[in-house]
């Protein structure tokens, strides 16, 4: 009897214990919007005296409103995916930490969301807006941060309307719905003008130009729907790698526009990935042969990717082939806006490159960090 009882006593004790794990599991995850942070005013204006949009720098530092992931319209038809997922997996393993203590229920993994986009102190986080036609909300920049989130989500089993609940940083860069309401080519015009919209698809190729007699512009309805441009990864992987630079975000000391602290020290010309993305993919299809053209399966593996990247090398010490190409672009410029650093000899940049990836190996999410310091 007395052993009857205290196996009962037993298996009683371990039901509390286990229900107890459980209810402490089951705490759901609380994130508290910082305070005083409101939600986007569609009817804000624009935050410089000229109309003309808040520069980057001036985004990092304004106070942030809240905008739905799901309110906001993109301006670009593509991201690289390759460097998407990469960030997509950094955002993963954040939400993983916020919830190691908590449930894994849909909300607190929305909730997690919230707290990785306003993490303290992250001001790279915050996505500026341009206001457009009946208030409507164009991002601007950080698109592949917005796509990792997103296909998070997705990941998730998160449907589009819960995601309604995913919180943005938004920072109201300027407000044009003067230039919307006078008709939308002139809307798309001054943000293409002003470097807020990139009228190209994922293979390079310029948009058609009635897609700017659009409310989207022609572009995806939502970051989910964004397209893979595969050169926009590749191209992410030179920049990395120090080969070319974009404005004030890198450490590359040496470089032809870099000052003594490593970052850039001039303006240059928006969309840069995209553009030596351009680049690079018109070097394959105007100077590889025939049976070296790779297929878009070949662009989808990460070892057939691998060395096509280690091929296009080459081409980023071609001072001729690159001012023959983008001085030939239209609208885009001189080639001296384009950030090549023509310090790094081919040479030592494959000294330096070592056995960063191996023959076969996937290309790592950021290829050369070491090149950085040199």
């Amino acid at each position: 009897m007395r052993r009857k009882q205290s196996l009962f006593l037993g298996s009683l004790a371990l039901s509390f214990f286990l229900v107890g794990g459980i209810e402490a599991k089951d705490n759901g995850f609380e994130f508290n919007f910082p305070e005083g942070i409101e939600n986007c005013d569609p009817n804000a204006p624009s935050p410089t005296s000229d109309g003309t949009p808040l520069a980057s720098d001036k985004v990092a530092d304004a106070t942030p409103c809240k905008v739905s992931i799901t309110e906001v319209y993109v301006t670009q038809m593509s991201v690289g995916k390759a460097v998407a997922q990469c960030k997509m997996v950094s955002v993963e393993e954040d939400v993983n930490d916020i919830l190691d203590d908590y449930s894994t229920k849909k909300r607190d993994k929305i909730q997690a969301l919230n707290n990785y986009l306003w993490e303290e102190g992250k001001t790279q986080r915050k996505v500026p807006l341009i206001i457009g036609l009946d208030g409507r909300f164009y991002i601007t920049d950080h698109h592949h941060m917005s796509w990792a989130v997103w296909d998070y989500a997705d990941s998730q089993g998160i449907s589009d309307k819960d995601k309604k609940d995913i919180i943005l940083q938004g920072v109201i860069a300027a407000n044009w719905q003067d230039k919307a309401a006078e008709s939308l080519p002139t809307f798309w015009n001054a943000m293409e003008d002003a470097g807020k919209a990139w009228f190209y698809d994922e293979n390079g190729q310029p948009m058609a130009t009635e897609t700017k007699e659009k409310k989207r512009g022609g572009f995806p309805e939502n970051f989910g729907k964004m397209k893979d441009d595969v050169f926009r990864s590749v191209s992410r992987w030179e920049r990395e790698a120090c080969l070319y630079l974009k404005t004030g975000k890198e450490q590359c000391s040496g470089s032809t526009f870099a000052g003594s602290d490593g970052k850039a020290n001039q303006q240059m010309s928006d969309f840069m990935e995209f553009r030596w993305g351009n680049y690079l993919r018109n070097v394959i299809s105007t100077t590889w042969d025939k049976d070296d053209q790779p297929s878009a399966r070949d662009l989808e593996s990460p070892k057939k990717l691998t060395k096509i990247y280690k091929k296009l090398i080459p081409s980023m010490f071609d001072d001729t082939a690159i001012d023959a190409y983008f001085n030939a672009q239209p609208g885009w410029g001189n080639a001296d806006k384009y950030g090549r650093n023509t310090s790094m000899d081919e040479h030592y940049w494959k000294l330096a490159f070592g056995d960063e990836t191996a023959d076969g190996d996937a290309l790592k999410c950021e290829i050369a960090p070491d090149l950085r310091s040199n």
